[in-house]
């Protein structure tokens, strides 16, 4: 199953969960879902479409950033910061000692160490 047959799927079903109250309301105890919060759970399932979507949408994101930067995950793009960032600090700097401390910062943030 496709996000998007998932998103239809949960709208289908908060729909027909939508029929079911209303059938519930109209024949009382002589409906077959008497007793049956449908209306609740017409709630959930558009509740879960909702929350596909957004995915669908933080999905859709994350690959075109990953392909504006040419890489594979996020991780990667957040080192490719570091690294760009990095260079442009090195080449600011004078001393080889400067510029040691600068890719040795550098790596700490990549490892997720903090670079105080």
């Amino acid at each position: 199953m496709t996000i998007d047959e998932a998103i239809a799927h949960a709208r289908e079903a908060s729909a027909i969960q939508r029929n079911n109250d209303k059938l519930n309301k109209t024949l009382g105890e002589s409906s077959p879902y008497y007793n049956t919060d449908c209306l609740k759970c017409a709630e959930e399932h558009e509740q879960l479409a909702e929350w596909l979507e957004k995915l669908k949408a933080y999905e859709s994101h994350y690959c075109s950033l990953c392909e504006k930067f040419g890489v594979n995950s996020i991780e990667e793009i957040y080192n490719k910061a570091i690294d760009d960032f990095a260079k442009e600090m090195i080449r600011s700097f004078l001393t080889e000692n400067e510029k040691e401390y600068i890719r040795y910062k550098a790596e700490q943030l990549k490892e997720g160490g903090a670079a105080e």
